[in-house]
């Protein structure tokens, strides 16, 4: 399944004021439903203030991507995710913020009904 982005501005206002919001300990995911046609589509916004440098902002975006990219699939409903980084990532190493990010990820999908906690099968 294609995963689509959230790209404009007004989609992320409108999912993060009217979407159901689940907060863990690194990140915030806010949800929408969406009708069927639109699909599924992820934001993801990361200040600098959480992840200061440029490279270490992109590898949280894209360890975000390749966890609903892996644990989302065909069936998935349609709706607009907005995953927001909310602590400090500076101080830990790429593994530690990688767990940090899927493990907080993974609870909280399960919590908002998005996609199953197993990896899809290749």
């Amino acid at each position: 399944m294609k995963i689509k982005h959230v790209l404009r501005t007004a989609e992320f206002k409108e999912i993060v004021s009217v979407g159901e919001k689940h907060t863990g300990k690194t990140v915030s995911l806010y949800k929408k439903e969406y009708p069927p046609e639109k699909g599924f589509a992820i934001g993801v916004i990361i200040a600098k203030k959480y992840a200061g440098k440029a490279v270490r902002r992109n590898y949280i975006k894209r360890a975000i991507y390749s966890f609903f990219r892996e644990h989302t699939s065909v069936d998935t409903e349609a709706a607009g995710v907005v995953v927001r980084v909310t602590k400090g990532m500076d101080s830990l190493t790429r593994k530690e913020c990688f767990q940090a990010v899927v493990k907080d990820l993974d609870a909280l999908t399960k919590m908002a009904r998005i996609c199953g906690s197993e990896k899809r099968p290749n």
